[in-house]
């Protein structure tokens, strides 16, 4: 079926869900960001101009985001937005808004990004506007220091910073992330030395919290957690699921 022909029940929740002015038949306009899937002549094409390949950005992605096993993520790219590879998992590949992580298929870098819209299988084009946050992923963009931290609730909020330099001097310490709004999207908690544990902060676009990826690395490794919750903050179905 095509994007622009009748809707079948079972796919609807990978129809456009919002931007309402816009649409999924519309051609591809001055701006737009061109959608290419894998099995295309167009995505054979554009990977061949590329000088990081699909199986190359999948390792970069797995490298960068250590706190998520490399089975959490899909084999190959959902489809390449322009010269990005965009990786999704088991967890999102159906869900509505859009979300997952883009691979600059040029100079390597991470984003994690979503939008306000979900988009429909061979869709030609996203909008330039489309992505409602970007958090990245690959470099220490946004990333500050901290003695400590409050953990009455989630997410748990960094408290008391200090300078990078003077956590060579601390026991333990956290290192946070943010994104463009003060959020905190990345916590990780270092003792003499070593990862104790990391959390990774997802959130609705209306502030309220959506995911957690909860780490445990000392005193021993255990297993990916990913917790979710709804948009009044509530826990989700999926909460507690393991990986």
């Amino acid at each position: 079926m095509s994007a622009c022909g009748a809707v079948r029940p079972g796919r609807r929740l990978l129809l456009v869900l919002a931007l309402a002015a816009w649409s999924g038949c519309r051609s591809v306009g001055e701006g737009d960001i061109p959608l290419a899937w894998p099995g295309s002549d167009a995505y054979r094409a554009r990977v061949a101009s590329l000088p990081i390949s699909p199986d190359a950005a999948r390792a970069l992605l797995v490298a960068k985001t250590r706190d998520r096993p490399a089975s959490y993520f899909d084999s190959t790219p959902t489809f390449l937005a322009g010269d990005e590879y965009f990786f999704t998992s088991e967890l999102s590949r159906t869900a509505a808004p859009l979300q997952g992580f883009f691979v600059n298929g040029r100079s390597g870098a991470i984003e994690y990004r979503e939008t306000a819209i979900a988009v429909e299988a061979h869709q030609r084009a996203l909008p330039e506007n489309a992505f409602t946050q970007i958090t990245p992923i690959d470099g220490q963009s946004g990333v500050r220091f901290f003695r400590t931290f409050d953990a009455i609730r989630l997410p748990y909020r960094p408290y008391d910073e200090v300078t990078e330099a003077e956590t060579h001097d601390l026991e333990a310490f956290i290192r946070c992330a943010f994104d463009s709004q003060g959020r905190v999207t990345r916590l990780e908690k270092f003792y003499q030395g070593r990862p104790h544990f990391t959390h990774e902060y997802r959130y609705h676009p209306n502030g309220q919290l959506r995911e957690v990826v909860v780490r445990e690395l000392w005193p021993r490794e255990a297993p990916v957690r990913i917790e979710t919750f709804d948009e009044q903050g509530r826990p989700a179905p999926m909460r507690g699921r393991t990986f």
